[in-house]
């Protein structure tokens, strides 16, 4: 396609894709319809429309056969069967001749081919003033000075198949979601739930932590993010691909960019719940290794050198008391490490430990096939966690076997000795 740009792009031209096409040309969308046979799909060509063509059929003979009940006289011959499909592929061609043109009167352009859904997401837009109850409570946006007199969004997380993430995909989605937030719904602050393994990603895009409270989940605990389309400044900062889009919006002639001097300390990171500097990381881990007794956790075991690779990609989370950590059947590769506070693990309502600080959660993920949680694991008090991604220690056995070895090993033995240890 020479003009690839649209408002919106249909895979399938069958009954659903059309009329949906047909229904967004109606309110003045730009749409293009994607269909690698012909448009109508399976049921103008070979399912419904057929199947009713060769029923009517069927019909007329049977009323020719019992006219004479009604006092009408006829002769019945038989079914001409070559007549019948002539008949049926004639009620088929009407169709797709009459489709044809409506779809090309409305401007849709009809690609020949196949399409495939790569990614997908979700914004939802609030008015200022008009967030519901609910969301406002669980981004603590009641924290965000002047932010109820201002357009808000939720976005949903960037769903990107597993093959594409490291290509174009990513960031064509991403340029897109930014440019339809900021530009067409025109919204000044964009909120979203991240799960803990993805918030470094999330902030190469551009979001970023703040003093929000965790947003306990059915997949767990998740972190809340902002996005602020016109801070150019600290799109910059973090590196984002997206921060050259601010001139679109914003500036002289155009809308004036949020201040975001009155969040500054909202802002701050020290102030987030989740924090990912390494000089953070690593002074928090230290005094936990400082605190060694006669049975020292697996962080502890660790040589200084493996300990500070760690701190360099994992990051810290707070985790209020009462609040879920994770849950029992969720896909989850994190490790969590327990700096302070106490943490029940537990299957329902039956308890199956109370760890505390030093102690490991998560090896069984990471080390079985499916990845699964076995058990909820439930702040018992207000805590802190070191979290560490299972892609870092599968990187960490290519660039440093020796230290990816140690990591394992010590895995290895914390999950060996809760397979041995008494129940509680």
């Amino acid at each position: 396609m020479a003009d690839n740009q649209c408002d919106l792009v249909v895979l399938g031209g069958g009954s659903g894709g059309y009329a949906a096409a047909l229904r967004a040309a109606e309110l003045g969308r730009s749409v293009v319809l994607v269909e690698k046979d012909k448009v109508g799909g399976t049921c103008l060509h070979r399912g419904c429309i057929p199947t009713k063509a060769l029923l009517h059929a069927g019909e007329i003979a049977d009323q020719a056969r019992e006219s004479a009940a009604f006092g009408v006289k006829t002769t019945f011959d038989g079914m001409d069967m070559p007549g019948v499909h002539k008949y049926k592929d004639s009620v088929i061609a009407k169709n797709h001749k009459g489709l044809t043109g409506l779809i090309k009167g409305r401007g849709i352009k009809v690609v020949d081919g196949e399409g495939r859904l790569t990614g997908t997401t979700r914004i939802r837009r609030w008015e200022a003033g008009q967030v519901p109850a609910k969301d406002w409570a669980a981004f603590s946006m009641e924290r965000f000075e002047g932010l109820r007199d201002m357009p808000t969004a939720e976005i949903g997380r960037l769903m990107i198949e597993p093959g594409r993430r490291g290509q174009m995909g990513l960031v064509s989605m991403s340029c897109a979601v930014y440019q339809m937030y900021a530009g067409e719904l025109v919204a000044d602050a964009g909120f979203i739930n991240c799960a803990a393994g993805l918030v470094r990603h999330y902030r190469l895009l551009g979001f970023r932590t703040y003093a929000g409270d965790m947003v306990p989940t059915a997949d767990g605990i998740e972190v809340p993010l902002v996005l602020i389309p016109s801070d150019r400044a600290y799109l910059e900062q973090a590196g984002s691909f997206m921060a050259p889009f601010t001139d679109l919006f914003y500036g002289a002639g155009k809308r004036a960019p949020v201040d975001v001097g009155r969040w500054t300390r909202l802002l701050d990171a020290d102030s987030a719940p989740v924090r990912f500097d390494a000089a953070a990381v690593w002074e928090r881990v230290s005094r936990l290794r400082q605190a060694a007794d006669e049975h020292p956790s697996m962080i502890e075991t660790l040589s200084e050198d493996t300990v500070r690779k760690l701190g360099d990609k994992g990051f810290l989370m707070n985790i209020p008391a009462g609040h879920l950590l994770t849950e029992k059947g969720l896909t989850q590769r994190e490790i969590f490490v327990i700096l302070e506070g106490a943490f029940e693990v537990h299957d329902r309502e039956r308890r199956i430990a109370l760890l505390g600080p030093g102690e490991v959660i998560g090896e069984v993920g990471f080390f079985g096939t499916s990845g699964r949680r076995m058990a909820s694991v439930t702040a018992a008090s207000d805590g802190q966690v070191l979290v560490l991604r299972r892609r870092f220690v599968d990187e960490l056995m290519h660039s440093d076997p020796a230290c990816a070895a140690e990591v394992l090993f010590g895995l290895a033995r914390v999950l060996a000795d809760r397979q041995y240890a008494p129940a509680s």
